[in-house]
């Protein structure tokens, strides 16, 4: 029975560290994603255990395989990362649209909606009104209490509200 969905996202939380593996990953997860007959998502991120990076790397050493991905749009963690690389999307083939993380899921913090607005004016600043489709958390809530990620979540949506002049 076929299961009808209107996105599909493959998480891939290994290749920040491993950049070298990009060929055959990317091989692997396009298997996948031609299979998908709806929007096709790639999340990248630099992994969470105990609410802990696993992984170092830079954004700048995936452009070529973000670029041969078979996907719509990337959902891409900055919030923990920061926001210094987002200059290197610039490369990235502009058919492909952007998701930038803007909530740190490893953190109990919660971010307030002035600072997501701000992150969002960055992001457009940056990478241009017309490249930054989507805004989202670093990743899921796995590690976080459901108090603290439903007060994340509020933030996300206010400072998106906020940033688009929304009451």
């Amino acid at each position: 029975e076929l299961i009808e969905a209107d996105i599909i996202q493959l998480d891939e939380a290994c290749i920040v560290g491993s950049p070298e593996d990009a060929p055959w990953a990317a091989d692997a997860i396009n298997h996948v994603l031609d299979g998908v007959l709806n929007e096709k998502a790639v999340h990248v991120c630099f992994g969470n255990y105990g609410g802990q990076p696993q992984l170092r790397g830079f954004w700048r050493d995936l452009i070529p395989f973000l670029n041969s991905l078979h996907a719509d749009h990337l959902v891409l963690e900055f919030a923990r990362h920061g926001y210094e690389e987002l200059p290197v999307l610039a490369d990235l083939d502009p058919k492909i649209r952007l998701g930038v993380g803007l909530i740190d899921i490893k953190d109990n913090e919660v971010e307030t909606p002035e600072l997501v607005a701000s992150r969002i004016e960055h992001a457009v600043k940056v990478l241009g009104p017309d490249r930054l489709r989507y805004v989202h958390p670093d990743c899921g809530f796995w590690m976080l209490q459901r108090s603290v990620v439903d007060r994340k979540m509020r933030a996300l949506v206010e400072g998106r509200d906020l940033f688009e002049g929304r009451e």
